[in-house]
Parts: C-alpha cells; sequence; structure tokens
C-alpha cells in the first residue's frame, strides 16, 4: 500500500465500524431473552411514515388540491396487512374525472392501484373512472368494483378480486358465471380472513338478485341461494337474494324473497345457508305446514350467526289470525332447525317468540309473550336444555297474573343479570323493580339491590336497576333510597355490589354518597377481577366524585381525578366521565374544563393507576387562558395509549396533534417518533387540519393511521408502521455510528455517543 493511500484511509470509520460490531454483537445475542424485552421496554415506539394515495398529475386538480382516503364500501378499509382507500382523479380542465382505488401493503410498505384498470374502463375526453375497494381480507387480497360507466346512469359495477401475492385481478360476481351479454351490479358484501368472498349481483327491469360466493382456492364464482322454484307464496315474481353473514369456515347465510311485480306483495323472506364444501344451499327455518298461511304466504326472519355456522331466527304462523313468531336455531352439524321458546302452533296465540343474542358459546337468548307476560329464556346447545330466566315469585306476580322480566347483560360463563317489575307495594313505576342474577353454575335466579331499611318504603315499594355483570357472576347495579322522614322522597340512588358466593348486595361508596351529598351514586364498570368504577353526583355545586372499589381486598379509593383550577366549578364543583377500566385496575377518565369565567375551556383527560393508586394529567398543552383538550382513542391494558391534543404557543393555536403516552415513557409527541427525514418525504406537520373530523385510527401496536400536512398544503392520510424491536435499537445505533464516523476529529479522537430513544 502506497504512503498516500495509507494516508488518506479513513481508520476513524474502521474504529466506528469495530464499535459498532462489537456493540450489535452485545445486543443480538440478548434480542431473544427475557433481558431484551425489557430493553425494549425502555425504549418508545419507533415508526417509519408512508403516504396512503396518489400524488401524481392524474390525481391533482388543476388549483393543486389532494383527495385520499382510507375507506371500504362493506368495511373500514382496514386489516393488519393491509389498508385501502381512494384517490380523487381530475382532469385538467378542473372536471373530477372520478376515484382511483389503491391497497397499502403493510410488509412491502408498497402503494398499489387497484381495479380493471384495461383502456375500457376509462370514458370520454376526462378518461373518467371509477374503481372502489370494498373489502380487505387479513390475508390481503381485496375485493372491490369498477363502473362501466361511471358518467352515467347506465353504467353497472363489475366486481373484482386482487390476490396480492401474484399482484393479479380477476373478474367475480354473478355476471362472471351467467354468460350474459348484459352486466349486472356486483356488490361483495363480505370476505373472510382467507380470502373467500361473498355478494349479490342485481339485474335490471325486476330481474331479481342473485347471490354468489368467490373462492380463491378454486378460483371460480358460484351462484348460490335458493333456485327459482321455490315456493315462498302467492307471489311469482323473481327472487331476491341478500347475504346475511359468513361463519369462519366460510358458510354462508342468506335470505330470500319474491316481490310482485304488479300488486307490490311480498312472499318470503326465507332463511338459507350454503356450504362450500359440498356445494349446496340448504333452506332453514320453519317452513312445514304449521307455518304456511292460508294463501300460501311463508315467512322466516334471520336475527344472528356466530363464528361456528350456527343460525338462530323465527318463523311465523297465523295464530288466532294474527303473526305469531316462532323461535329457533340453526345447527350446521347436524343440518337441522331446532324449535326454541314457548310459542307453539298448536296453542294459537298464547305465546309469541322472539330469538335475540346467539353467542359463540351456543347460547340463544330470547324471550316469549303472552297478553300477560314477558318471560326471557336461555337455550343451551350443549344441553339441549331452555331455562327461563327472572323472578316469578308472589312479590312478582302482577295484579293481571302475568310477569314481567327484561335480560339487561350476560357473559360467556352463562350468568345473566336482568331486572322484573314487582306486583306488591307501591306500584309507581319508580318503587317497583328488582335487580336479579341467574347462576348457570345452580341454575338458580337470584335477587340482587339493596332491600333494607329505607331501601324500601312503608307500603313495601322497592327499585333496583341492574347495570353490568361479569364472568365471575359479580354484578353491579343501583337501589333508590329513600328519606327517612319522607318515605315517599328520594334520597338517591346507591350503588351495589352482588358476590354471587354469599347471594348477597351490599352498598358501595356509602360514605362518600354521604359526606359529598349525592343524589346519584352509580356503578360506571366493573372489569372481571372485580373492580368496580363509579360516580356520585351532588345537584347542590359539589359535582361528581369518583371512585374505585377492589373486591379482592375490599378497598375503597376515590377522589382520584384532576382536580385544579380549571377542572373545578367556581362553585367547587366538577364534571366527571369514566371511558374504561382495564381489566388490569387503570381508569381512565375526564374532567370537563372551565376557564375563570366559567365558559368551556376544553378538557382533561387523565389516568388513574389502581396498582400504585397515582394519578396521572393527561394534559400536554395549555393555552394562555387555560383552555386545552386530550383525546385518548386507544388504551392499552399496559397503560399505553394514543390520541390527539391541541397544541398551544401561548395564545396561538398550533393544532390538532397526534401522541403516544404510556406509563413507562410518558408523553411523546408522535411525530417525535417518526424515523426518517419528514421534509424529505413530503411532510410539512403530523397535525390534524381543524376542517377534518377524521381522527388517528390504532389498527394494532403496529399499524396507526391519520391526517398529515403535506409540504404542498394538502391533507392527506398517512400510515405509521412500526420499526420491530430490536431492530429500531440496531438502526438508531447504525445511524448513530455512521455519524460518528463521518466526524472528523483533527486529533486522537473517542466518539462514544448516548443514544436516547
Amino acid at each position: 500500500m502506497s504512503r498516500r493511500n495509507h494516508s488518506s484511509f479513513p481508520w476513524h470509520f474502521l474504529r466506528a465500524l469495530q464499535l459498532f460490531a462489537a456493540l450489535l454483537a452485545a445486543l443480538i445475542p440478548t434480542a431473544f431473552d427475557d433481558s431484551s424485552a425489557l430493553a425494549a421496554a425502555a425504549n418508545p415506539p419507533r415508526f417509519t411514515i408512508h403516504l396512503l394515495g396518489f400524488e401524481d398529475a392524474v390525481h391533482t386538480a388543476p388549483w393543486g388540491y389532494q383527495s385520499s382516503r382510507v375507506s371500504g364500501i362493506h368495511s373500514d378499509g382496514v386489516s393488519s396487512t393491509g389498508l385501502i382507500g381512494t384517490s380523487s382523479r381530475y382532469h385538467p380542465a378542473g372536471v373530477n374525472a372520478g376515484e382511483s382505488a389503491w391497497r397499502f401493503d403493510v410488509e412491502s410498505k408498497s402503494l398499489q392501484q387497484l381495479g380493471l384498470l384495461s383502456p375500457e374502463y376509462y370514458i370520454g375526453y376526462t378518461q373518467h373512472h371509477r374503481s372502489e375497494p370494498w373489502l380487505v381480507s387479513e390475508s390481503g387480497p381485496v375485493v372491490g368494483v369498477t363502473s362501466t360507466n361511471p358518467t352515467s346512469s347506465s353504467g353497472e359495477n363489475l366486481a373484482w378480486y386482487f390476490d396480492p401475492s401474484n399482484g393479479s385481478t380477476k373478474r367475480i360476481g354473478y355476471s362472471a358465471i351467467s354468460g350474459s351479454p348484459n352486466p349486472h351490479g356486483d356488490a361483495p358484501l363480505f370476505m373472510q380472513d382467507d380470502g373467500f368472498v361473498a355478494g349479490i349481483s342485481s339485474t335490471s327491469n325486476y330481474g331479481g338478485e342473485h347471490a354468489w360466493v368467490y373462492d380463491p382456492t378454486v378460483g371460480v364464482t358460484r351462484q348460490i341461494g335458493l333456485p327459482a322454484n321455490t315456493n315462498l307464496g302467492p307471489t311469482n315474481g323473481e327472487l331476491y337474494h341478500w347475504i346475511e353473514g359468513v361463519s369462519d369456515d366460510n358458510l354462508v347465510v342468506g335470505t330470500s324473497k319474491r316481490p310482485s311485480i304488479h300488486t307490490g306483495n311480498v312472499s318470503g323472506p326465507a332463511v338459507w345457508v350454503y356450504s362450500p364444501q359440498t356445494d349446496q344451499t340448504t333452506r332453514i327455518g320453519l317452513f312445514n305446514g304449521a307455518y304456511l298461511y292460508p294463501d300460501g304466504h311463508q315467512e322466516s326472519r334471520y336475527v344472528a350467526m356466530n363464528s361456528q355456522g350456527f343460525v338462530t331466527g323465527y318463523s311465523y304462523f297465523r295464530g288466532d289470525g294474527t303473526h305469531v313468531g316462532k323461535a329457533w336455531i340453526y345447527d350446521p352439524a347436524a343440518n337441522a332447525t331446532i324449535p326454541l321458546g314457548y310459542a307453539d302452533p298448536a296453542n294459537g296465540a298464547a305465546w309469541s317468540d322472539w330469538a335475540g343474542d346467539l353467542t359463540s358459546e351456543n347460547r340463544v337468548y330470547g324471550v316469549s309473550t303472552s297478553n300477560v307476560t314477558t318471560r326471557p329464556w336461555v337455550y343451551n346447545h350443549a344441553d339441549g336444555t331452555t331455562t327461563p330466566l327472572g323472578l316469578t315469585d308472589g312479590a312478582h306476580l302482577l295484579p293481571n297474573g302475568g310477569s314481567d322480566n327484561t335480560v339487561v347483560d350476560h357473559t360467556a360463563s352463562g350468568f345473566v343479570l336482568g331486572h322484573a317489575k314487582r306486583g306488591v307495594g307501591d306500584t309507581h313505576s319508580t318503587y317497583n323493580r328488582t335487580a336479579w342474577v341467574y347462576d348457570p353454575s345452580t341454575g338458580q335466579t337470584r335477587a340482587a339491590g339493596l332491600t333494607t331499611a329505607n331501601f324500601t318504603t312503608p307500603s313495601g315499594g322497592r327499585w333496583s336497576s341492574a347495570f353490568q355483570i361479569n364472568e365471575s357472576g359479580q354484578a353491579v347495579g343501583s337501589s333508590r333510597l329513600f328519606h327517612q322522614g319522607l318515605p315517599y322522597v328520594i334520597t338517591r340512588d346507591s350503588a351495589w355490589f352482588y358476590d354471587p358466593t354469599t347471594g348477597e348486595s351490599f352498598e358501595l361508596a356509602k360514605d362518600l354518597a354521604i359526606s359529598r351529598k349525592t343524589i346519584w351514586n352509580g356503578p360506571r364498570a366493573i372489569n372481571n377481577v372485580g373492580q368496580v368504577v363509579g360516580i356520585s353526583s351532588n345537584n347542590s355545586g359539589l359535582g361528581d366524585f369518583v371512585w374505585l372499589y377492589d373486591h379482592r381486598t375490599k378497598s375503597f379509593a376515590s377522589d382520584f381525578d384532576i382536580r385544579n383550577a380549571f377542572t373545578v366549578r367556581p362553585s367547587g364543583g366538577a364534571d366527571i366521565y369514566v371511558h374504561e377500566l382495564t381489566e388490569t385496575g387503570l381508569v381512565l377518565g375526564e374532567s370537563a374544563r372551565r376557564a375563570t369565567n366559567g365558559s368551556d375551556a376544553g378538557k382533561t383527560m387523565w389516568l388513574y393507576d389502581s396498582n400504585v393508586n397515582k394519578t396521572h394529567d393527561l394534559t400536554f398543552s395549555v393555552k394562555s387562558d387555560g383552555e386545552a383538550y386530550t383525546d385518548v382513542l386507544h388504551l392499552a391494558d399496559d397503560g399505553t395509549m394514543f390520541g390527539e391534543y391541541d397544541a398551544y404557543d401561548g395564545n396561538v393555536y398550533e393544532g390538532r396533534r397526534y401522541f403516544y403516552w404510556s406509563i413507562l415513557h410518558g408523553f411523546h409527541d408522535l411525530e417525535s417518533l417518526v424515523v426518517g427525514d419528514m421534509q424529505g418525504l413530503g411532510w410539512g406537520d403530523l397535525v390534524r387540519g381543524q376542517g377534518f373530523n377524521e381522527k388517528l385510527r390504532f389498527v394494532n401496536d403496529s399499524l396507526l393511521f391519520g391526517y398529515g400536512l403535506r409540504l404542498n398544503g394538502n391533507s392527506i392520510q398517512f400510515a405509521l408502521v412500526k420499526i420491530p424491536e430490536p431492530a429500531s435499537a440496531i438502526m438508531l445505533l447504525a445511524s448513530a455510528v455512521v455519524g460518528c464516523a463521518s466526524f472528523r476529529r483533527r486529533a486522537n479522537w473517542t466518539c462514544i455517543r448516548v443514544i436516547t430513544v
């Protein structure tokens, strides 16, 4: 090596690389042990920013305006693998020229135009084109439509399927299989995680609506639904199909009806399921002779479908000349419809059923009514039993001889919370209700709420309201306390906690309610570990007081909201709202802010951590007169949150900005967590314009999107993609070393840099 070459060699760069290698070697072995998680947690997340939409000449108005948005016609346009949306198209003459559809791929960080893009779909001198993405699956495929003539009412929407694995776009829908020379208006309604699609296509001149599915595993569109000759009643028009839902294994449930083009009468609807495994459509519900009207009309209603393909609904029969419903559930494994409830065609209109919620545990919650009784029930498919719910004892027997019960809440474990009208004592509507809890382990229903002393009027009136129940059967609600000297004057509504292990209820926050002279003390939420958050309200100027009860430790905390000159009225009161109680004992709350003159001054949000009895103030920027605004849009169980806040410089409003906050890392303006040259990428600021209603959207820990300001002045949506740990640390370390290597010192130098992220 020559002397010249030797002296010009960047030895400082080599030393930097050696330092980088040593640090990298120290970092990588810990990347998969427990300590690496702690190391990663020591740093807030970092994101790369990506434009959502097109900015070329075709998508820019002559005056420079650009518009893009994340959206799907039958969805929010969001999956963890990709976002879909549209960008407005323009002609140089200033004419709107339609919309272009696109998909942003999270893995490759790329944006691709979608739709039927051959020349025949670009119309006239404006080259008008309209493609709309409708649905995106978790595996990445997108389904949407392209208009055959977006400038004319004669245009039809043609459905297409985009496969990101090979970049191909394929026509799907009824017209793709019918062989008809005239296109049909396609509407893809459902798309599964595996890319399976179900939709309908319409025809003109009362030609009906056709149901279809596209199965990417076989690459074909199939027509589904009841055959054209299905007897639904006296009308003779074409069948109109509709898709109601799709199960996890792609069982499709739909309905069909047949309107008459002459009289306007309709026969049906009928309910059916389609199995892609057998390529067969099966009618479900109750439609034998007992459910046939004298004119031949039949009618079944779809209510719900769960992920396993169970379907519930009700079918009508003619009872004493009236419309009477009979509930049912369809079991896909047995391919059978099972009657539910208490209605019976043999008994006429004695009872009428309504099927309500269908749970993932294959329970159906419904209600049957007679002339005098409202009787809720639960059907458990695991053992085939139907259990009546509620209280029907003497105290809840109404003067007409019936009873009236209502379901308020139920759990995956089978507990049910409700209330019943009382038939004894005072019958005024504010005095005659009892809360109750059904325990699936015992099959019993117990009364809940407070009944002692002044919770009962001298004539025996009581009033309890059911609010919420957790998976353990612990329930909360409120009971009415009457004045001691004036027994028909209400002192307050008092919060209670029902303990299923004892079957007893006890009052919550009683001392607080008494000391603060509250007129309403009620729960706001209960979590599955037995914590309850509530608010006591006072109408004499003292406002609201927040509290939390922990049944595990029988402990009580209160007044953990943020109180200062701006969150407390001149009278001393505060207006508080509880947004959320997490399973980890975090309470997210809000306090209204007021200026010194009493006018509205925004809101303060706060997070109370019951584990350490600490409240975090989420006020990040305050105007000189005290005005401030924060809005939490996502809260995780560990306290990590994303949201928006109003930024001020003195009295100058700088826009509504996005933030990241966590218990460990505190507050960060979201823009500060974006890696890279923002201006070099065309962004002026990540601030939400005042004219936009769209908020920051949290998809998951690694993907968010919102609106930002481009350097050209347009507000355009962006995606933030999280840099995975420990890659972010390695990247930042590399950038630090390169920075050191590029800095030449005149003498012996050392580049030791502390990296704070």
